[in-house]
């Protein structure tokens, strides 16, 4: 074919960038030329453009893209032809034959088309014809390229348009479909049923999922391939399933009737049950019918049991008599129990017999398996009845009665059901274990009758154990009733219990009682003899308890009174109840013996014990005078202190004589436990002697005051110190009430009320009463509480006189040297000065945080004196403002100042230079203190020790302009 000349009315010439080339390749380059390009002519307004084909490869595909890319989204009326031409220069084009294999061959115009369909036409005869005819009536050629991925249109002749090609190609090519179909059942579908493509012959089939043909034969080929995917289809429906057992049967019959091996049905078990059918949709659709069907053709059948019977069912419907009770055994049949059976009377009438209950039924589809259910139903489950009899009424009504049916009871294969008159009992349950049950309460009534036996055994010393002995054997586990019959020479027993009780429990006692052997141990000395009886039987019981034997003492020698007390519980207090004293048997031997009742190693185990402790025990007595101060009570702590390991035994003995007796490291322990009581008395009474020569207390008589007695002494003189208002004490034989708030004493009687002083002989260390106990220190700081008077009395004070100051604590200094010192100063003070006058102030003294310590224990020294303008002394300030800015405050802005008992007396105006106070003008010797103004003195200077004593020092916060 030829190709029409080219007619240019402009030639560009573009240069390709060679580096560009191989980076990028050849079709991007050639694709951004022509876009280049075009871009360029658009506004130019030619109606053709011509570009030269160049490259080879994917240039070809590049370049077509490009230019449909560009017409689409630049529209225009103009540029009617874009076209790929061959390259100026190049030999003229020939017709071509076949596809084109070099880019120098002449392509004429191209359609880029989709792959598959390029194969369809490849591969389709018939519609190339197609496009052949349309094509060549318009003077151009049809050739499909799949190879580049075009339709190429080869000029035959001179076409009376350009493009004309383009019409003709599109009035064919909109007759024929691409189609590619995503969803999965119908490509299932046709791949099951290929021949579904035959019945459309233009259709053809690529990939299995790409369909190529014509458009009217493609939508009909699709609704067809969708009707068969639907038909198909598997569809899983799921509907309850109650009751399940019946389910059950009609799957069985359905699976069997409808054997399709597309549908499938599925039971789950749950709350309701499910069951799932799944298969094509037709199937299951018959599968659900046919199951409806053989649920409505169930049949029922009621099963004639006894209300017994129907309610041991229903007991046992969750583990045995399920409903799929048949089922399990191969019967194609449902147990159905009605819902409320348990909770209905029974028709049970003790005379007229069992009446028949239509409570449990069966349910299936054929008749012959209900009634094969129904009797193996009624023979499992079996129900007698056994008699009571009126004389073992009784055993029916204690606990082992209850056990016994209860045990039969315990593996619920067997029910009993006792009448209310106890005539009889129906045993319901499972046909074996309802005659083992029956044969065990026949046997339990015929051997639980009531029978009486008496026992003789010719022993005496087993006659004088009597109730010890039964407390010895503890034959409590025989389940009998052991009374014993007093007599002297002979054993006598009476059994009254159940037959077969009685029976093995003589056997038993008969045994027991042969195995006993009596064991003795001569007891020498009278003292152990009296121990025994007395304190140290207790002893003798708990080696009895222990070692299960009955002993006693014969012969025991008569005790010489009472003891005062006795050790480890052999004297009881008042809340417990008191031991059984030793068994001391009458007629005995003078010489005294223990005899040992009991079985043989038991008895040689006390005898050994026995033995043991005698070895051990001594006899020790205490003559003191001191002994009348240790009194009844202290007496009996002593005997029963824990520390003992046997009983021990204090008795009082005229002559200030104590007696101690047991074992020889208790009496060692007793012993000095006296002693240590006595060094106490005579502690105390020396006490008390001190303290009388310290402090004595006294009362107004007629020949005036009258110190009581040394004990009296002590006794109020605590009473004072430990804060106590009253006390009463003995007076001339009577009773007299103390107040030692108002020292005055009233005697009961009389009423007439006696003045009381206490005097201070020399160490006072009660004179400030509410100081608390220093034990053994001589220094102690107290925290006062701030709810106290004292804390409330300091506070006001301190507040008073520098306000705007926060108080963090407040502390009382005890000083026992410091106190004393002081108060033989202040004595000495007021003896010196005339009477009236004010010897002593509360003055403040503040003071350094390093400094605080040193004056609590050592006190305000006068070698710690410095220069001041009044003199060099200690100063002291009746406002604690002034002493406040003494008061260096610490890291943590807390400052200290003491609250100061100071001893000022007799004062004068004081000078810089002075060391002392200077001398009185009437020559009564030298001033106490000096002030700064003697008319009203607000600071005070002291010279000598022991004028002052720190009473409290109080902690505070705060910062005020200082003093002139």
């Amino acid at each position: 074919m030829a190709l029409p000349d080219l007619h240019c009315k402009a030639l560009y010439l573009v240069h390709l960038d060679g580096e560009a080339l191989q980076q990028q390749g050849a079709p991007e380059v050639m694709r951004q030329m022509v876009q280049s390009c075009l871009c360029s002519v658009y506004g130019a307004f030619l109606e053709s453009v011509s570009f030269p084909l160049l490259g080879a490869g994917q240039t070809l595909p590049a370049m077509l893209e490009e230019i449909s890319c560009f017409l689409e989204h630049h529209p225009n009326t103009w540029m009617k032809l874009v076209q790929i031409v061959h390259p100026l220069g190049l030999p003229a084009p020939c017709p071509v034959a076949e596809e084109p294999s070099t880019p120098a061959e002449a392509v004429g115009f191209c359609w880029p088309e989709q792959p598959l369909f390029l194969r369809y036409v490849d591969e389709s005869p018939a519609v190339q014809r197609e496009f052949k005819r349309c094509l060549e009536e318009v003077g151009y050629g049809f050739r499909a390229c799949p190879h580049w991925g075009i339709l190429t249109f080869p000029a035959v002749a001179s076409p009376e348009e350009p493009c004309g090609w383009e019409a003709a190609f599109r009035s064919v090519r909109q007759r024929y479909v691409v189609h590619h179909e995503g969803q999965e059942d119908l490509l299932e579908a046709l791949a099951a049923e290929p021949s579904l493509v035959e019945e459309f012959g233009s259709i053809r089939v690529y990939d299995g999922e790409d369909f190529v043909g014509l458009a009217r034969e493609m939508a009909p080929f699709l609704r067809r391939l969708a009707v068969r995917a639907f038909q198909r289809q598997l569809v899983s429906r799921e509907y309850p399933a109650e009751p399940l057992p019946r389910w059950v049967i009609v799957k069985d019959v359905a699976e069997k009737e409808l054997p399709v091996p597309d549908v499938s049905m599925e039971l789950q078990q749950g709350a309701p049950a499910i069951i799932t059918f799944r298969g094509p949709r037709q199937q299951v659709a018959k599968a659900e019918s046919r199951c409806q069907q053989l649920l409505r053709a169930f049949r029922v059948l009621s099963v004639p049991v006894s209300p017994l019977q129907a309610l041991f069912i229903q007991e046992h419907r969750e583990d045995v008599f399920t409903p799929s009770f048949f089922l399990d055994r191969g019967i194609a049949a449902v147990l159905e129990l009605p819902t409320a059976a348990s909770g209905t009377e029974l028709a049970w009438d003790l005379h007229a017999g069992l009446v028949p209950s239509e409570g449990v039924s069966v349910a299936g589809l054929e008749q012959e398996k209900l009634q094969h259910a129904a009797e193996l139903l009624r023979g499992l489950v079996s129900c007698q009845t056994v008699p009571i009899e009126g004389a073992v009424h009784w055993a029916t009504q204690g606990q082992e009665w209850a056990e016994l049916l209860a045990g039969l009871g315990t593996r619920r294969d067997v029910a009993l059901h006792c009448a209310a008159s106890r005539e009889q009992l129906v045993v319901v349950g499972f046909q074996p274990y309802v005659a083992q049950a029956e044969a065990a309460v026949r046997e339990y009534l015929k051997s639980n009758s009531l029978a009486e036996e008496r026992l003789d055994v010719p022993r005496p010393e087993l006659a004088d154990a009597g109730a010890e002995l039964l407390r010895l054997m503890d034959w409590e586990h025989l389940q009998v009733a052991i009374q014993l019959h007093p007599n002297t020479r002979v054993l006598s027993l009476r059994l009254q219990g159940l037959l077969r009780h009685l029976r093995l429990a003589r056997r038993a006692i008969k045994a027991d009682l042969d195995s006993l052997v009596l064991g003795t141990v001569p007891i020498r000395g009278r003292a152990l003899g009296e121990y025994l009886c007395g304190e140290g039987a207790t002893l003798l019981q708990d080696l009895a308890r222990q070692l299960r034997c009955v002993v006693s003492l014969r012969g025991a020698p008569p005790t010489n009174g009472p003891s005062s007390t006795c050790g480890q519980g052999a004297a009881p207090q008042a809340s417990e109840a008191p031991r059984k004293p030793l068994k001391v048997q009458a007629g005995a031997p003078k010489a005294p013996e223990l005899r040992v009742l009991g079985r043989e190693p038991d008895v040689g185990r006390v005898k050994a014990a026995v033995a043991s402790f005698v070895a051990q025990f001594h006899d020790e007595s205490i003559c003191n005078m001191e002994l009348v101060a240790i009194g009844t009570q202290a007496l009996r702590e002593l005997g029963q202190a824990s520390l003992y390991q046997f009983p021990i035994s204090l008795r009082r003995l005229p002559g200030n004589v104590l007696r101690v007796r047991g074992a020889w490291d208790d009496v060692a322990k007793a012993v000095a436990a006296v002693h240590a009581r006595i060094q106490a008395a005579q502690r105390q009474r020396a006490e008390a002697e001190v303290l009388y020569g310290l402090v004595k207390w006294q009362h107004l008589a007629l020949a005036g005051w009258r110190p009581f007695s040394v004990a009296t002494n002590q006794r109020l003189e605590t009473a004072y110190t430990s804060g106590e208002r009253r006390v009463e004490i003995k007076w001339d034989e009577q009773r007299a009430e103390i107040d030692l708030l108002k020292a005055v004493a009233v005697v009961r009687g009389t009423g007439a009320p006696i003045r009381l002083r206490r005097e201070i002989c020399l160490w006072d260390r009660c004179l400030a009463p509410h100081w608390e106990p220093m034990d053994e220190s001589l220094v102690r700081l107290v925290e006062l509480g701030k709810g106290s008077d004292e804390y409330r009395e300091v506070a006001e004070g301190f507040k008073r006189t520098a306000p705007g100051y926060r108080i963090l604590n407040i502390q009382r200094v005890q000083n026992r040297v410091l106190w004393v010192s002081y108060c033989w100063q202040r004595r000495w003070m007021e003896e010196k000065n005339p009477p009236g006058e004010l010897n002593e102030r509360l003055l403040y003294h503040g003071t350094w945080p390093e400094n605080r310590r040193s004056i609590q224990e050592i006190g305000l020294r006068i070698t710690c004196r410095k220069v001041g303008i009044y003199g060099q002394g200690l100063y002291f300030a009746v406002e604690a403002a002034r002493s406040a800015n003494y008061a260096k405050p610490d890291a943590h802005g807390r400052r200290f100042m003491f609250q100061v008992r100071v001893l000022t007396g007799q004062f004068t105006q004081g000078k810089e230079n002075m060391v002392l106070p200077p001398e009185k003008p009437d020559g009564g010797g030298r001033y106490d203190s000096v002030v700064n103004v003697l008319s009203r003195p607000s600071i005070f200077v002291t010279f000598f020790d022991d004028l002052t004593y720190p009473e409290y020092l109080i902690t505070f916060q705060g910062t005020r302009p200082p003093l002139d």
